[in-house]
């Protein structure tokens, strides 16, 4: 028995990324973009940070939270939840040069 043509070339070896061997058109490369804003202008001036002295008032002036005979445990959790996120924060700002100090502040008042 004799196969037929077509038979004959899917036994072949696969062919490469095509039904008739040719390589796929490539897309037109687009010209490069600037992602976000233009790195020729001049950043604005960042604030500095001044970390405050009690992190926990504004969630204090809430009242105790509503956790039935766990609210004195939970307030004290939560105060140092607090705590550590402005001391991270803090670290942050002054490994960035951003923390503005007590001496800093005195000397750009006249």
């Amino acid at each position: 028995m004799r196969r037929s043509r077509r038979n004959a070339q899917t036994s072949q070896a696969p062919r490469r990324n095509g039904q008739n061997g040719q390589q796929p058109a490539r897309a037109p490369k687009t010209p490069d973009r600037v992602f976000w804003g233009d790195p020729a202008a001049e950043a604005p001036p960042v604030p500095r940070i001044r970390p405050v002295s009690e992190p926990a008032a504004v969630v204090r002036s809430l009242g105790p939270p509503p956790l039935g005979a766990h609210e004195k445990v939970a307030e004290h959790y939560f105060v140092a939840v607090y705590d550590k996120a402005v001391n991270l924060a803090s670290a942050l700002a002054a490994a960035g040069g951003l923390l503005d100090t007590d001496d800093e502040s005195s000397e750009e008042q006249p």
